[in-house]
């Protein structure tokens, strides 16, 4: 995603901002799709703790990703409000940032960010997922079975 942003950066903001319209108005026809999905789907069984999710947040996350609201400890406070990850139909691109860090930002600015595969259980990081989907895309549908695809991308690193 580094080159695309990198490379979008010298586009007008003209071009930018067509495209991102465009963009938002797919989105209209598949969050009409996903309220008649979401209505019949049943109701996930929820073994995972927020609560625990948000404790990780606060003590793992937070510090970088306070959404202005708090202190900008390393120059950078960077909102998960507005992060694909958080509200991508799949949880694995998180699960594998979580995990695997990022060490090339999209932008300088950015900075990196470490990786948790040494410091955060699988079902810290289980937790970690569902609670930044609760917290940061609230009218989604929560992901199933987190435990496993955390197991299994940490197992099979791949890259991202």
């Amino acid at each position: 995603m580094g080159p695309v942003v990198s490379e979008l950066a010298k586009l007008p903001k003209a071009d930018v901002r067509a495209m991102a319209v465009y963009l938002a108005s797919l989105n209209g026809a598949q969050a009409e799709a996903h309220v008649v999905e979401k209505a019949t789907r049943p109701a996930p069984v929820a073994s995972l703790s927020l609560s625990n999710g948000q404790r990780v947040f606060e003590g793992s996350c937070k510090a970088c990703h306070a959404d202005g609201l708090g202190p900008k400890l390393f120059g950078v406070s960077p909102s998960l409000a507005s992060n694909t990850n958080v509200h991508s139909d799949q949880p694995d691109n998180l699960i594998k940032v979580i995990l695997q860090g990022i060490a090339v930002p999209a932008t300088k600015d950015l900075g990196y960010m470490p990786g948790f595969k040494d410091s955060l259980s699988n079902t810290q990081v289980a937790e970690l997922a569902a609670y930044l989907r609760s917290r940061f895309a609230s009218t989604a549908s929560q992901w199933q079975g987190l435990e496993q695809k955390v197991a299994h991308l940490r197992a099979n690193p791949g890259t991202h």
